[in-house]
């Protein structure tokens, strides 16, 4: 389809086809996600704007940090493999990312995950309810 004029049909198909490419972009450079963000029109052209989210891989997880991860998980009865698994709340997956013995009411800290990416949307579980929905749903 040739655009001649911007409007919310062409750029409904001009969305859909950029980001097919950034997506296919973000795949060959291991990148969890390019997003697309606001899209908006004019007489004389378009804009949009983008996010950028390098995905984080639990071998780039710092030793040190990811050993005294497992300690605190251990101790307080949770598997030592716990950082990256992911487990179901209601409708939603989250995946965990680290144990904060700093917060006693809330000390499990997990993303959420949409799509099959991880966002940067954190959220709080107590110890009981992360140990349940990990037996449960844990992956």
């Amino acid at each position: 389809m040739k655009i001649e004029q911007f409007n919310k049909h062409t750029l409904s198909v001009l969305r859909s086809e950029i980001q097919t490419a950034l997506n296919d972009i973000a795949k060959k450079h291991g990148l969890s996600s390019i997003d697309m963000k606001n899209i908006s029109y004019n007489a004389e052209g378009t804009s949009f704007t983008t996010k950028l989210e390098a995905r984080t891989l639990a071998k780039s997880i710092d030793p040190t940090f990811l050993q005294s991860q497992k300690r605190l998980f251990r101790m307080y009865g949770l598997p030592e493999d716990s950082i990256g698994r992911q487990f179901q709340s209601g409708n939603q997956t989250f995946q965990i990312t680290s144990f904060d013995s700093k917060k006693p009411k809330f000390p499990v800290l997990a993303k959420l995950v949409v799509g099959g990416r991880i966002t940067e949307r954190g959220f709080k579980f107590p110890i009981e309810r992360a140990k349940s929905l990990l037996e449960k749903f844990g992956a």
